[in-house]
């Protein structure tokens, strides 16, 4: 991201109405510590980078329209809270899955597949102009 951010602590951006992907990018903030983009229309999948955010402690992505495969982020620490509901996320890999269960707050976690197929039919109708 450049030297400007290099000791950038917390980044928030929510409710902001952003649009778009995660930068990818962001996992090169190595100083980041809290990282809060709850709130927008972020869509795409969450960047696998974000697991290079060795100081992550608070991670908040709920309430958007996040979708796919939750990456394997575990070289992020998380020992805040990690918010993920809203978003059309998944993982057919345990140890992700278990990850998620110890970090997220109780009553969050990765969508079932029957709520998953859900997902992918709101978000076409959401999206379906983006995709003719």
């Amino acid at each position: 991201m450049g030297d400007n951010f290099d000791n950038l602590i917390g980044l928030d951006l929510s409710k902001n109405d952003l649009t778009g992907q995660i930068p990818d990018s962001l996992g090169s903030m190595e100083n980041l510590e809290y990282l809060l983009l709850n709130g927008n229309d972020l869509s795409g999948e969450i960047p696998a980078s974000l697991g290079q955010l060795s100081n992550l402690s608070d991670l908040y992505l709920q309430n958007n329209f996040l979708l796919g495969a939750f990456p394997d982020i575990s070289g992020a620490p998380v020992d805040g809270d990690l918010r993920i509901q809203n978003n059309c996320l998944e993982s057919d890999d345990q140890e992700i899955i278990d990850w998620v269960a110890a970090h997220a707050d109780p009553g969050e976690g990765l969508d079932n597949q029957q709520d998953f197929e859900v997902c992918f039919a709101v978000y076409d109708l959401i999206f379906e102009d983006d995709f003719e």
